[in-house]
């Protein structure tokens, strides 16, 4: 993104060698906490980590202080299946609010607590370009983690996100009208840029569980007053619907996430099915695809292909480009008619079903 841009800023606490009282700087009730067999478990079955350095993505909240007492309590516990654990601690520092400074204070403070290794990035997202300053400081903030890896040659970033933030995002691509691939929600693993893996360990688990260690090992967190700002779509569903689905549904959010789980694997096969007929995401024919040959398909497979190729050329359309408005494409590609027809998804694509074809092409600024 040439519009915006991130300085890295090198924090190192002591060196492993150096760290005061390694063996025990938690209390037993937070070594002995279910969430740290939780993390554990994740790491032995979705990865190949068997020690060393690995990238915890530290905000100074409650969620991602949480994870790094796990990973503290994971230090010290002689596992048969870790050699030994480094934690790095990396603080992304965005600068779009004023008490972060002191999010950034408190996470080098934690750092230096545990002895640590600590690195902190500064980036200064700017949506100029994309018109989504979220999407910016996003894809900002994880190339900043991964380059954070690569300086510490950690295959691994951790990040602490819960069933509570899994619950929000289905519901948020379900009010999209998003397919399985949105409905499944999170997924625990996904590769970042140079093989570099983001973990999510946490998924299954509720931000009460975070709470419940981070006071069992007595450390402090940091709150992000925008998390009350009710103009986020995601802070009204955490404010405003999960309460009621919690008193309707004890622990929905965790129902929710055994849910995802099963949709992940319906993904799977699904994203096999369209790659097959549609071709891979980053693979579009000049021509297009022949008519006939989608046609051999149902309409709501069509509908999950036409909406995936159209999201990876314009990202910005997820919140508009619902199944409805794709289905009526589908329905053209599969009725009787010849006669060339084009139909917008948006302000800068358009579909073209013709009696042998069908592409998806960018409205020309002439056009």
């Amino acid at each position: 993104m040439n519009c915006a841009y991130y300085r890295l800023v090198s924090h190192s606490a002591s060196k492993p060698s150096e760290r005061p009282d390694k063996s025990a700087p938690l209390p037993i009730q937070a070594r002995r906490h279910p969430l740290v067999p939780v993390v554990r478990g994740c790491l032995l079955r979705e990865t190949e980590y068997t020690g060393g350095p690995i990238v915890i993505a530290a905000s100074g909240g409650v969620d991602s202080t949480a994870l790094l007492a796990t990973m503290l309590a994971l230090r010290e516990q002689a596992a048969s299946f870790l050699s030994s654990v480094e934690p790095v601690l990396a603080h992304v520092h965005h600068h779009l609010r004023q008490e972060a400074d002191h999010d950034a204070e408190h996470v080098r403070q934690l750092a230096e607590r545990f002895g640590v290794l600590h690195e902190r990035a500064d980036i200064y997202p700017d949506h100029s370009s994309s018109g989504n300053l979220a999407e910016a400081a996003r894809e900002m903030r994880y190339n900043a983690l991964v380059e954070i890896a690569q300086r510490h040659e950690a295959k691994i970033i951790l990040t602490a996100h819960h069933a509570e933030d899994q619950l929000e995002t289905i519901l948020m691509n379900l009010a999209r009208g998003a397919g399985v691939e949105g409905l499944s929600g999170m997924r625990p693993v996904r590769t970042l840029k140079s093989g570099v893996k983001l973990v999510r360990p946490l998924l299954s688990e509720e931000k009460e569980s975070c709470r419940s260690l981070c006071l069992a090992a007595g450390l402090t967190w940091r709150e992000d007053a925008s998390n009350r700002d009710r103009d986020r779509s995601r802070n009204r569903l955490r404010a405003d619907v999960l309460p009621i689905l919690e008193s309707l549904w004890p622990h929905a959010a965790r129902r929710a996430h055994t849910s995802a789980e099963q949709l992940a694997w319906a993904a799977t096969l699904v994203e096999r099915e369209l790659d097959r007929v549609f071709g891979s995401r980053l693979s579009i024919p000049d021509e297009g695809w022949p008519r006939s040959t989608l046609r051999a398909h149902p309409i709501p497979l069509l509908t999950a292909g036409l909406r995936r190729v159209a999201l990876q050329n314009e990202p910005a359309l997820i919140d508009r480009l619902g199944y409805v408005m794709v289905r009526k494409i589908s329905e053209a590609i599969h009725d009787a008619d010849d006669r060339p027809r084009r139909f917008s998804l948006g302000p800068h694509l358009t579909v073209e079903v013709t009696s042998k074809h069908v592409n998806i092409k960018p409205i020309s600024p002439q056009a």
